[in-house]
């Protein structure tokens, strides 16, 4: 969302995470996470049997980083 495609690098998301406050982060992962729900709550309506969310980019998070975002 941040990177605005497709990223071999994913230096956006890497400086956004560097550069904005933990408040600013918080309220992106608040939103992404309303969204999330209200998505996969459409898609049980409209018949889904199943959901699954997976996130394969979490290793690109460093140190402590990754315990704030990640657990």
């Amino acid at each position: 969302m941040i990177e605005g495609g497709t990223s071999q690098t994913h230096s956006k998301i890497k400086k956004f995470i560097k550069r904005t406050t933990g408040t600013k982060q918080n309220e992106i992962i608040k939103i992404i996470t309303e969204l999330s729900i209200e998505y996969l709550k459409k898609q049980i309506e409209n018949g889904a049997n199943y959901v699954q969310i997976f996130e394969s980019w979490a290793g690109l998070l460093e140190g402590r980083r990754i315990y704030k975002f990640y657990y």
